[in-house]
């Protein structure tokens, strides 16, 4: 039997040119496993 614990807070960092889809990948996991995540992400290109 395989038992998974909360870590704690996740943090996340999202790219600029795919936010949405790259904090979902990062964000559904984290979020399954009873975590709470912050997610920052970029506002614009450099």
């Amino acid at each position: 039997m395989i038992r998974r614990d909360p870590v704690g807070v996740v943090a996340s960092i999202a790219p600029w040119n795919y936010p949405l889809m790259m904090a979902a990948w990062k964000l559904a996991p984290a979020l399954a496993a009873g975590n709470c995540v912050v997610i920052n992400p970029r506002r614009s290109p450099r």
